[in-house]
């Protein structure tokens, strides 16, 4: 239900170009990044901001090569990051 509260351009800013480079690069490189914080996690939304971890996770985290992050910034609050947090831990066992 999460997932379907992002639009097709937040799915695309979150875990589409990370895909696109994990499909090309093949499963050697380890990826940086993942969740938006200019549209994400300025949201303040926890299940939003869990929607972005967890399609991040599954769109390049298989191989064990994903630095989950976001540029943050002086408009991210300290909740929106908790939120982050808890959310990779919900969903870090994913592909361990």
């Amino acid at each position: 239900m999460a997932q379907q509260m992002m639009t097709s351009r937040e799915r695309m800013l979150h875990a589409g170009d990370l895909e696109n480079l994990f499909n090309a690069l093949g499963d050697s490189k380890s990826f940086w990044g993942g969740v938006n914080a200019e549209i994400t996690l300025v949201s303040e939304d926890p299940d939003r901001i869990g929607a972005a971890v967890k399609e991040t996770i599954e769109a390049v985290g298989k191989n064990g090569g994903l630095i989950l992050g976001a540029g943050l910034f002086v408009a991210i609050s300290n909740q929106s990051t908790l939120y982050m947090i808890d959310s990779w831990r919900k969903c870090k066992d994913m592909y361990s």
